[in-house]
């Protein structure tokens, strides 16, 4: 049996718990970057490559050769399971996997947790594993339809799909709507990801792990790395004007006006950025 999991990390704990050793880790960090519409798995799998070796996170080659052994593994073993939890990250790598196995019509079986698994004693996990559920017919399809959603041009068909009934996958819901919230707001044009680095920047704290854990307290699910949040201050450095300044980082007289609602970010050049499959352009000339 194949079991898929979110990251590295969750590989020996699932095998001390199942006792197997096929374990694959699905990485990725589908809330940064583009995910177009319409495209196959291994298109995907091509697009997401190069955007994360542009971001330093390893080469192209060999980011795409992880990928493309990670799709063929879930388009060709005969059984699998998967294991996730309940926040963003984990959620739309359990949409895109359910997605793209639902035409296969296998009995795939399902470890979905509203805690953290890393953590967690060998017993906890055994008792997840032992009620792990078959993927039912409703699941795939809600996974579709939210996959389908995520990756849509217009973010207007995410607001639909969450105004369905999400009970089917019973953590998407607080997941997508977390999602949605980092679309530009009116006005500032910053994502809350955005708005909470610079108010905790703001408030004194310059220290990148500072910045993070000050950050982590803000949010009622934990799901952003260290790494994927130096990306977002970055990418405020290389804004022009840029709203932060790089060592030691501070906001500059733009960030403080962007967070005063005095300047809209999506005004900026260098402030354009794909978020799933809406591409977020520089809205003034």
């Amino acid at each position: 049996m194949l079991h898929i999991t979110n990251d590295d990390f969750m590989v020996t704990p699932i095998r001390e718990t199942t006792r197997e050793k096929d374990i694959l880790p699905w990485k990725d960090i589908l809330h940064e970057g583009p995910a177009p519409a319409g495209l196959s798995l291994e298109k995907m799998s091509d697009v997401r490559a190069r955007f994360l070796a542009g971001c330093g996170w390893g080469t192209y080659k060999e980011i795409r050769r992880e990928f493309g052994f990670r799709d063929s593994a879930i388009l060709s073993e005969p059984e699998i399971t998967l294991w996730f939890q309940h926040d963003l990250g984990d959620q739309l790598k359990l949409i895109q996997i359910l997605s793209a196995l639902a035409p296969r019509n296998l009995d795939v079986q399902l470890v979905c947790t509203g805690q953290y698994m890393g953590p967690m004693e060998v017993p906890q996990r055994a008792s997840l594993w032992k009620a792990r559920q078959s993927v039912s017919a409703a699941q795939f399809a809600l996974a579709e339809r939210a996959w389908a959603a995520f990756c849509s041009p217009d973010r207007s068909a995410l607001d639909a799909f969450l105004t369905e009934d999400l009970a089917a996958l019973p953590f998407l819901g607080d997941a997508l709507r977390r999602h949605v919230e980092d679309f530009p707001a009116q006005g500032s044009g910053l994502s809350r990801t955005d708005r909470q680095i610079l108010e905790t920047i703001c408030g004194g704290t310059q220290v990148l792990k500072k910045v993070f854990w000050a950050f982590q307290v803000k949010e009622q699910t934990r799901y952003m790395s260290e790494t994927v949040l130096d990306l977002h201050i970055k990418r405020m450095t290389r804004t022009r004007p840029s709203l932060l300044t790089a060592a030691p980082v501070m906001l500059t007289t733009a960030g403080h006006q962007v967070l005063a609602g005095q300047l809209c970010m999506t005004d900026l050049a260098g402030a354009e950025r794909w978020h799933g499959g809406v591409h977020l352009q520089r809205t003034s000339g």
